[in-house]
């Protein structure tokens, strides 16, 4: 029996009723993890959010993630928020300056968030918690691309800005509110951030300041705040990163029936009524998951696989069964992380129609995505992220999900789901004899069971424990974004551009 920790976390979600000023005291700063992440208690110490280290220095209060070893046994990217504990009064301008300590180079989805919100813990993409203006700053050599979101990343300000900053170099990104013509007006580098209405949110224009770092790498992450209005901050508080004592790296996993899937994402792998992020869910009679959609943010899956390891080359087609996603939608986007890619990135997606898929008996669908020669579908299989909708435009609309998985074949998604197949063959006798049903006809038992308290993967390797999995409605390390992601705010925006996606086509006979 798995031990409870009840752990309350209450304290650390209730907003301070002061209001932080330039002649502020010490030790002013905390950390936290991805919003979605806190619970009132938690079953096991993986469940608790992997919030980072905290610590002053000479330079002032760095914020830094946990070591690439713990971050790759724990199978997180890194990601880690810094914030002033109180509201800050930004009627009369404020500035913070923020140097990034450690950081990937690598072309994999990243972004540095200045966050200003209503409530503790901005996530950048989680819209379900509090309200206001991100910004997404995405680093590439020696240049920085700015980007301003009020609320939700459906609500872009600003796209394309570039400032001539190198991050590596420790190079400074200056976040500053200033009035410009009377009104208040957010800037990054002399960079007009375009989001005036933002200060609408903001009751007496107090709000939240934070800094968020994310990298779709499991390596580490850390930035330092030099300056706030001018001050460096300075205490004595510090704090390492939560690291749970049963974290530990995948091992390969058992070998897998002929038919059966490798893994599956079901009603098992929900917790909380929360399938993914903009969606919340119920489990039918027969363990299938009903889903409705808020409406609240935008509708996305993204799980990955926790506990063993498979090949992308043994398992290349992804599937999903459903009912009535395709009378909502015409397509979706597959985001598909294997090998070193652990998060969405733009040269590792692809698209698909939900009409493209076939019928699996008692309404029921199943629609497949051979990744087989596809980039970068290689090494590892990580997790995946099913963007089903970049909008808020559907609340209310519902549809039903058996499984989303990872199969040998396409044809063996099929007959795992149900559909029908024949087969060519020759027989002089066509006869059926007596109490013998054989029909040519592939028929897979029903693998789908109720949701528990749990969030794991279903795998139908024999006598083995079920791989876990992690949903993401906020942004904690990347693929377990809590639901965050995680979520990855660059995916909406990739689709909206239409940039570096590669279309891959059904292999179907």
């Amino acid at each position: 029996m798995k031990k409870l920790f009840a752990v309350i976390m209450a304290a650390a979600m209730i907003a301070s009723v002061f209001v932080f000023t330039a002649n502020a005291a010490e030790n002013e700063w905390e950390v936290y993890a991805s919003v979605g992440n806190y619970k009132e208690s938690y079953e096991t110490e993986s469940d608790m959010p992997k919030i980072p280290g905290l610590r002053y220095t000479e330079n002032g209060v760095q914020m830094y993630s946990a070591s690439t070893t713990e971050l790759k046994a724990m199978g997180l990217n890194g990601w880690g928020g810094l914030q002033l504990k109180e509201k800050v009064d930004l009627s009369n301008g404020f500035t913070m300056t923020a140097v990034i300590d450690k950081y990937t180079e690598e072309a994999v989805d990243k972004w540095i968030a200045f966050c200003l919100w209503t409530e503790p813990k901005a996530t950048p993409g989680d819209a379900t918690h509090g309200k206001g203006w991100f910004s997404l700053c995405r680093p590439s050599g020696d240049r920085v691309e700015l980007q301003s979101f009020v609320d939700t990343p459906a609500t872009c300000k600003l796209i394309g800005n570039n400032i001539d900053t190198n991050i590596y170099e420790q190079e400074a990104l200056v976040f500053e509110v200033k009035k410009v013509d009377g009104k208040l007006a957010i800037f990054i580098n002399g960079v007009d951030m375009n989001a005036p209405e933002a200060f609408d949110r903001f009751e007496n224009n107090e709000a939240y300041v934070s800094i968020v770092l994310h990298q779709g790498r499991q390596e580490e992450v850390a930035c330092t705040i030099t300056e706030v209005n001018g001050v460096k901050p300075t205490g004595t508080e510090s704090q390492e990163p939560f690291v749970p004592s049963d974290a530990k790296p995948r091992v390969e996993g058992p070998e897998v029936e002929a038919g059966k899937p490798c893994w599956l994402y079901t009603a098992e792998s929900v917790k909380d009524g929360k399938p993914g992020t903009g969606m919340t869910s119920i489990v039918n009679d027969d363990g299938s998951l009903h889903v409705t959609i808020t409406g609240d943010n935008q509708v996305l899956i993204n799980p990955r696989i926790k506990e063993y390891i498979y090949q992308a080359s043994d398992f290349p087609v992804w599937a999903c069964k459903f009912k009535g996603l395709d009378d909502i939608y015409d397509s979706a986007g597959l985001w598909y992380c294997a090998g070193e890619v652990t998060a969405a990135q733009n040269d590792s997606m692809t698209s698909f129609s939900w009409y493209e898929a076939e019928e699996a008996g008692d309404g029921w669908m199943v629609v497949t995505v051979d990744l087989d020669g596809a980039a970068r579908w290689e090494g590892e299989i990580n997790s995946f992220r099913l963007d089903i909708d970049a909008t808020t435009d559907h609340g209310g609309e519902e549809f039903d999900l058996a499984w989303i998985g990872f199969f040998r074949s396409e044809e063996e998604a099929y007959a795992y789901a149900g559909v029908k197949q024949t087969t060519d063959t020759t027989t002089e006798d066509t006869s059926t004899p007596s109490g013998d049903t054989t029909d040519n006809v592939t028929t897979p038992s029903d693998d789908t069971t109720k949701a528990d308290d749990t969030t794991e993967a279903k795998t139908d390797a024999p006598t083995t424990k079920a791989p876990e999995t992690t949903t993401n409605s906020g942004s904690q390390g990347g693929p377990n974004t809590g639901v965050i992601i995680a979520i990855v705010v660059a995916a909406v925006v990739a689709i909206a551009a239409v940039v570096a996606v590669v279309v891959l086509k059904k292999k179907k006979k």
